[in-house]
Order: structure tokens, then C-alpha cells, then sequence
């Protein structure tokens, strides 16, 4: 862990990570996620309970006031249509306003500040982060698919049953996103077909379909030259 001129605590990446849409079309080193560091708040409490150092607790105190401090001031906090959300990447040199806005990564992170509030006794920032992610739930709604992000990233197969899972999720789900968690089910349940037509177009939408076509071919040739044999013997 590692500490700005604000007194924010990152995981810094010190590398540069290419991001389709993203200002630039890349992450400059050194970036952070307040996915990391949100979720990173879970496990440092458990070890604070299994091992009873202040430390952990501490750590967990660190990003728990880093990624609900704004983006400007060396967090991780954005707005999104009036609501706050907690950002998954972070390049400080971008554009606070053209950041990805990350669907799985703000719910994750919500789960760490729920969790620290609930262990202090005092609900603060739960309950605003909860109500942006069913409020905006709509910005990532593609019928029976999902958007992965809010700058037009379509999510993979992986990534849209992700989303549908968090919203199943008992910390999530409410009666309003019933409608929309049903059409992502029966997306994730049909992920092939619905992936082919809805998920972003680019060379790993083209290696899976030519993957699952030689699938298919492979398993007409095996069955066709079963039933050939079997009829060869009769």
C-alpha cells in the first residue's frame, strides 16, 4: 500500500493497460482501482479478526476513506447521472468525466464499504452507493444482454453473467430489478447466440465463433462417422 500527496491509499499498477474507449484508448502507470481497493477492504477485516492486528484494520480504514474520496482529489469517487460511484480505473490524467464507470467493479466495491459500515455500526455511504446501483442499472441494460461499462464497452460472456450474478445478489436485488435481472438470466442461459448478436464486435467475438463453428463441425464429422459405421455393420 502505497500513499499520494493527499493521503490516499492506492494499489498502484505500474504498468500501462490498453482500454478500449477509454480516454486515450489506455491507462497510464501509475493508475489504481477502486475495485481493488474496495474489495480489498473484506479480506483485510477478516485478517484483522483472524490475526487481531490493528494493522489490517488500519488498511482497511485507508481505502475505505480513498475510494470515497473524489477522483479529483486522489480517490476513487465519480459521479454518475447525479448518484456517486466508485470508479474501477483511475488514470488521474484523464478526464474525471470520461472514466469507464465500471458496473461490476462499483457493486464489488460497494460490498467493502457495506461491510467496514457495518462493522463500525453506522451506515453512511452504503446506502447512497446501493441506491446508484439500482438507479442506474438502466445504463447498462442491452435487453438480454449488458454493457460492461459506461463508455459503450459490451460485456463478454464472462462478464454479463458476472453482472447478472451481482444483481441476484441479496445486497442488490430489489423488486425494480426484477425485470432486468429475468431478461439477463435468459441472456446468460442462451450466452452463445446472445453474445454473438449483442457483445462487442472485435477479434475475440470472431476467434469464438470460428472456435464454436470447428466445435460443431468436429461433432457432425464424429456423430456422421458413427452412424456410418453403425450403419456399415448392419
Amino acid at each position: 500500500i502505497e500513499y499520494d500527496s493527499n493521503g490516499n491509499a492506492h494499489l498502484y499498477y505500474k504498468f500501462d493497460w490498453p482500454y478500449e474507449n477509454y480516454p486515450g484508448g489506455i491507462l497510464r502507470a501509475n493508475w489504481w482501482s477502486g475495485l481493488a481497493e474496495g474489495h480489498a477492504i473484506t479480506l483485510l477485516m477478516r485478517a484483522s479478526d483472524c490475526f487481531g492486528e490493528e494493522r489490517y484494520m488500519k488498511a482497511a480504514e485507508g481505502f475505505y476513506h480513498s475510494i470515497l474520496t473524489s477522483v479529483e482529489e486522489g480517490g476513487s469517487l465519480l459521479d454518475l447521472n447525479g448518484h456517486p460511484w466508485i470508479e474501477e480505473y483511475v488514470d488521474p490524467s484523464a478526464p474525471s468525466e470520461d472514466l469507464s464507470r465500471v458496473y461490476n467493479g462499483m457493486i464489488y466495491a460497494y460490498f467493502g464499504v457495506k461491510a467496514f459500515e457495518q462493522y463500525k455500526g453506522k451506515y453512511e455511504a452504503a446506502p447512497l452507493l446501493k441506491e446508484s446501483i439500482i438507479k442506474n442499472a438502466q445504463v447498462f441494460d442491452l435487453g438480454y444482454w449488458s454493457y460492461y461499462d459506461a463508455i459503450g464497452g459490451r460485456a463478454n460472456i464472462k462478464y454479463h453473467r458476472v453482472n447478472m450474478a451481482l444483481l441476484s445478489d441479496p445486497r442488490i436485488q430489489v423488486p425494480s430489478l426484477e425485470a432486468v435481472t429475468d431478461r439477463w438470466k435468459v441472456g446468460a442461459w442462451l450466452s452463445v447466440p446472445f453474445y454473438l448478436i449483442c457483445g462487442a464486435t472485435g477479434y475475440a467475438k470472431l476467434h469464438f465463433f470460428l472456435a464454436y463453428v470447428f466445435c460443431i463441425f468436429v461433432l457432425y464429422n464424429f456423430i456422421s462417422s458413427v452412424y456410418k459405421r453403425a450403419k456399415f455393420h448392419e
